[in-house]
């Protein structure tokens, strides 16, 4: 199973959870609903962030992450790729370079 198939698979869970809710009139039941809500929302986002991202380009030759905006060091115009940062410091959001040419930055 890929990333992609298991983020799809906990946003049907999610939908799934959201029609018991509707159902739903003891407390108990309530509880653990929203128990496995806030677990399928925590393993989608690790799910996400593990799923390899381009970085987004801030200016000249500074990067930002695609997931929460923090700044990349990188020097796209003086370093080597294989310096560039695999993972936000910040989030953990997997990077992706693979496409990446200087000469187009």
């Amino acid at each position: 199973m890929t990333n992609q198939e298991a983020i799809k698979w906990v946003d049907g869970r999610v939908l799934e959870l959201a029609c018991l809710v509707d159902i739903t009139n003891t407390k108990r039941e309530m509880q653990r609903i929203n128990k496995e809500y806030n677990a399928l929302q925590f393993v989608r986002g690790l799910l996400v962030r593990n799923t390899p991202t381009k970085p987004q380009k801030d200016s000249l030759a500074d990067w930002d992450c695609p997931y929460c905006g923090a700044y990349l060091p990188f020097d796209a115009l003086n370093d080597p790729i294989d310096d560039a940062p695999r993972f936000c410091k910040q989030c953990g959001q997997s990077i992706d370079w693979s496409d990446f040419d200087a000469r187009k930055v």
